[in-house]
């Protein structure tokens, strides 16, 4: 039985449940312990009696008795286990507030709901960098591809399932990146929408991942590749070429990796096409600041902000 409802606590409450019997129910009357199995139960760092009973249950009138003497006996919150119950009774516990657990049916412990609440909130950190899709979808916000969106309709944009598409709204959401409200068709959708700029970009700038995943390097540039790294750089800052010169490509662009030659250039292979936020022959300059903004280099460092300053979105 122990083992079994800390199971079932775990699996529904997502929390760790640790129950033993109580060390000394001498402490009780006689009547209670002939009505009663007592273990004590710790969930979230409360600790409770929980009463497994041996026979059948009084009125709810006399179980509040009961409970009431147990938690003045201990006091601690007091749960009544059942292995199973019938909708009336569950309906009059729920509604004279009696804590309860159903094995493997149902949990109501309202005493905790404040517990796990914080639970929550502490658990739920920030990411320390936004996935693939969310970061796609950070750009396509922050390009004014779209203004207001639910996950459905994204879906359809970035050819992305609707779960994944959900998960990215909302890990930028939890960001606080967008708002939503409530709408669509039906009244029930997500319409989300992003907060005003520059603030969009300052915060989420810190989530930023490189979208390189690996550079290679080749002689011949492949058709549609941009000028990425510090040459893209280079273009719309005050800052000097690299000697190599440097493009990118997405991952969908076949390439074979060659042996260093002078006259070659590197090639980065991004995580996604780096054409989809570009409207000329350079790199995006949000997916170019991801690339470099780890690079320990002061005047890196004032490029990218001499660049940046020349985007609407950077600056008000």
């Amino acid at each position: 039985m122990i083992t079994a409802t800390e199971r079932y606590i775990k699996a529904n409450l997502d929390v760790d449940a640790k129950v033993a019997p109580c060390p000394d129910i001498s402490i009780f009357p006689l009547f209670l312990r002939n009505s009663f199995r007592f273990y004590s139960m710790t969930l979230l760092d409360v600790s409770c009696i929980l009463l497994d009973p041996i026979q059948e249950l009084p009125p709810i009138s006399e179980l509040q008795k009961q409970i009431s003497m147990v938690k003045t006996i201990q006091g601690r919150e007091v749960v009544i286990l059942f292995k199973g119950i019938t909708p009336y009774k569950r309906r009059s516990l729920i509604g004279k507030r009696i804590p309860f657990i159903v094995e493997g049916n149902q949990v109501f412990l309202p005493f905790l709901g404040m517990h796990l609440s914080k639970a929550y909130i502490e658990n739920k950190a920030k990411p320390k960098s936004f996935t693939l899709s969310a970061q796609i979808t950070f750009l396509y916000f922050l390009y004014g591809k779209i203004e207001e969106i639910n996950a459905t309709q994204l879906s359809l944009i970035l050819k992305m399932t609707i779960m994944t598409a959900s998960r990215a709204l909302n890990e930028l959401y939890d960001a606080d990146l967008l708002s939503y409200d409530i709408g669509g068709k039906t009244g029930k959708s997500k319409v989300y929408r992003k907060i005003q700029d520059p603030l969009f970009f300052e915060r989420g700038k810190e989530f930023l991942q490189s979208p390189v995943q690996k550079t290679v390097f080749v002689r011949e540039v492949p058709p549609n590749a941009l000028v990425s790294g510090l040459e893209a750089l280079a273009q719309v800052s005050m800052l000097n070429p690299p000697g190599q010169r440097v493009f990118a490509v997405g991952n969908q662009c076949l390439v074979a990796e060659e042996d260093f030659d002078e006259v070659g250039v590197n090639l980065e292979i991004w995580k996604y096409p780096p054409e989809l936020f570009s409207c000329r022959e350079q790199v995006d300059l949000a997916s170019l600041y991801a690339c470099l903004k780890d690079q320990k280099d002061e005047r890196i460092e004032q490029a990218l902000e001499e660049a940046l300053r020349s985007e609407s979105w950077y600056t008000v």
